[in-house]
């Protein structure tokens, strides 16, 4: 996770100013006085560029012991978001989810994601995909 990709996914969003403000959540979360400690949910849109990041990403969720993980694909509202969209390019989504899929195998986190693409890895999903249900 880079402080360009973020800046330019997040419009312009800075990312020492999300992980100060992640640093305190924690902080509240990990109060011993609160009865309902909040819950942490992260979210992850693919985008062309930052698939190659999503590995990173779910290191991350995991480091923040996050409760939920939300991942969509990039949906088209402007025609000028399309060069970023991944829907046509399946090997390349494959290889950095099922990477970190891969590591989200044995953890807590609740997850919202989507499958591995391409019907040559159908007869894998059950495996490899974590399942939204948990």
């Amino acid at each position: 996770m880079t402080s360009e990709v973020f800046s330019a996914n997040r419009g312009g969003a800075d990312l020492g100013s999300f992980m100060r403000n992640l640093a305190h959540f924690q902080s509240l979360r990990e109060d011993p006085t609160l009865l309902r400690p909040p819950r942490l949910g992260l979210s992850w849109t693919l985008k062309r560029n930052n698939i190659d990041q999503f590995p990173d990403f779910i290191r991350f969720a995991i480091a923040s012991k996050a409760d939920l993980l939300y991942v969509r694909h990039l949906l088209l509202f402007r025609p000028g978001d399309a060069a970023q969209s991944l829907i046509d390019e399946p090997a390349l989504c494959n290889r950095y989810l099922s990477e970190g899929y891969a590591l989200l195998k044995g953890t807590r986190i609740k997850l919202d994601v989507p499958p591995l693409s391409d019907s040559t890895v159908k007869s894998n999903q059950a495996e490899m995909a974590p399942q939204a249900s948990r």
